[in-house]
Order: C-alpha cells, then structure tokens, then sequence
C-alpha cells in the first residue's frame, strides 16, 4: 500500500459517523495517533516505560500503602510534576488532608524546603525565599486542590466530573479510602472506585486515587516480620487491595521500610511496584525517598 492509499483509508476512517463499537474506538486511536491523546509521565522512568509512557487518558490507577508511608507525597509529586513540568492541567480532589496543607508540601516539595522546620518556625531568609518562588510557580500553573461538596462518594464522583469538565487532564482523589473507614472492600469504596472510573473513560482523562493498606499480611512483610510460605512481597499480597484490585487499571503499591524501622539498611529509599500493569508486566523499582521536603526523587539517570 503506498502513501496515497494510506492516507485514503485513514481519512474514510476519521470521517466515519457511525455509533459502532469500531467507530468509537476509531476516536480513541485517532486521539493517539495525532497525539491529541497522551500519557501522562509519573516522573519515574521504569513505571512510565511500563506503562508506555505514563498515566493513560481514561484509566484509573490506584497508588497503595501502608497509613504514613508517603501515598499522598507520592501523589502530590506526580501532580507537581505534571502542572509545572508537563504544562498539563491537574486537580487534587481531597477527603482527607485540608487544600491549604496540601499546597503547603507542595510548595515545599517545588522550593526544596524543609516541611518540619517549617512547621517549628525555624526556616532562614533563603528559605523563605525559595517558598515564595515555588508559591508564583504553583499560582501560575493549572494546578487545582479542592474538597467535594459533600465528603461520600456520590460527592467524590461529582467533583471529579466538575475538574475534568473544567479542563483537568488527571485528578488525584486522596483519601477517598476513609469513606469505608479504610476498609478497601467497603461498598462505599467500591462504588466510588467503579463511578470515578466510568468517568475517566467517558472524559479521556487520567485518575489516580491513594488507599491505605489494611495491617494485615502486607503489613507483616513490610515490618519484616514473619509471613506465610507464599508471601515474598507485595504482590504477593495484592488480595489486601480489595476493590482497588478488581476495579483499577493499574495498581502501584508503595514499600518504605524505614516507614517501620529507621536503622533498616535501605533508609532512605521505598520501592514502587507496579503491580497491576494495563499494557504489559508488572515490575518494580526503587526511588529516593525525601520525606523532609515532601518528595520522592527516581533514583534512576538518563
């Protein structure tokens, strides 16, 4: 077929008014084929290559761990990342934390700025001057962090839609996890969880969404404490994600083992595992973690 046949069929294709599942599906591949469409980086290479590229428009991934591991600082870098260096618009939709504390990290974490030393009133004039830089940085970005109207889940779904309508290209729902009373096979999350999704795809957009690990096996191994024969790790432990397991795209779960035990000889670092992967295996690496200023850093060049 030479370019002139190609270019014919490609544009019988676009043309195409039909409603068949074909026709619909045509849209979506148009849409990366001009790239129009397109993944958004996490900022750590080894997931986004697995991924094939990043978050992908219309998917709902789950980022996991255990309650103080650092979700939301994972959460809230990757957002960082995409309103300040990918120029694509964001929202954080929050249950938990309050959106003035979660701009605070942000800010810290863009002007590389101690959180504690923050908190205890012990920041110099360089400092200072560092958060009002990331402070003008993060205003001029399309950068949106707000609480649904009503703290349930038909509240969270409806706030999602209203970012998504205003222009997001990925929201992150923090905390969402707290309306099953972090029970991850709650109904309240699981109908949460499957809504959130049917308007990702329906929108083409990106929707990340954190929980917090139930303290059962996962919690064992993270502690490195004794578990059953057939427990080597977090993936083996995917049945401890409940909902998040059955209704996500893909599924990355976050192992700080300093988070237990501060002597552990990888202080410092946490491990991602991609567990659940929409387009190829899952896989792992390890990223720096730098909790003081609210941010993890891959560890890895080029």
């Amino acid at each position: 077929m030479d370019q002139d046949d190609m270019t014919a069929v490609f544009a019988e294709a676009e043309l195409s008014s039909g409603n068949t599942v074909v026709d619909r599906a045509w849209v979506t591949l148009s849409g990366f084929l001009d790239r129009t469409l397109t993944p958004i980086p996490t900022g750590f290479k080894t997931i986004d290559r697995a991924l094939a590229g990043g978050l992908l428009p219309g998917s709902l991934t789950v980022v996991a761990g255990t309650s103080g591991s650092g979700t939301t600082t994972l959460a809230l870098g990757i957002v960082r990342r995409t309103v300040v260096h990918e120029k694509v618009a964001a929202s954080i939709v929050t249950v938990d934390v309050r959106p003035e504390d979660l701009m605070v990290r942000a800010m810290c974490a863009e002007g590389r700025v101690n959180h504690r030393k923050l908190m205890e009133g012990g920041l110099v004039d360089e400092d200072r001057f560092r958060l009002a830089e990331a402070g003008a940085l993060l205003r001029e970005s399309e950068l949106e962090v707000v609480r649904p109207d009503r703290l349930d889940g038909p509240g969270v779904v409806a706030r999602v839609r209203s970012e998504i309508a205003a222009g997001a290209r990925l929201v992150v729902v923090d905390g969402a996890d707290l309306m099953g009373g972090r029970n991850l096979d709650a109904p309240e999350f699981a109908d949460c969880l499957r809504d959130v999704k049917a308007v990702a795809a329906e929108a083409s957009a990106a929707v990340l969404v954190t929980a917090r690990l139930p303290l059962g096996p996962t919690f064992a191994y993270l502690r490195g404490m004794p578990t059953s024969v057939h427990d080597t790790g977090p993936t083996a432990d995917f049945i401890d994600l409940g909902a998040a397991a059955r209704v996500a795209d893909a599924v990355v779960m976050l192992h700080r083992p300093d988070r237990w035990d501060a002597d552990h000889y990888s202080a410092g670092e946490a491990d991602l595992a991609l567990v659940k992967n929409p387009v190829g295996t899952p896989t792992e690496t390890t990223v720096a973690h730098q909790m003081h200023i609210c941010r993890f850093v891959d560890m890895l060049r080029g």
